[in-house]
């Protein structure tokens, strides 16, 4: 029984990780070609935002 909650926790966590990150893949994406510098430059661009 445990283990079938445990089971289902992960699922239920996996899938919606999965969701954030194609999400955070998208964003990135259609984002990246606009701010190309900063997106490459990681550091300065975490400072100034």
């Amino acid at each position: 029984m445990w283990l079938e909650a445990q089971r289902m926790h992960y699922l239920q966590t996996s899938s919606s990780v999965n969701w954030a990150s194609r999400r955070f893949t998208r964003s990135i994406l259609t984002f990246a070609p606009f701010n190309k510098r900063s997106f490459l430059n990681a550091p300065s661009f975490n400072k100034n935002s």
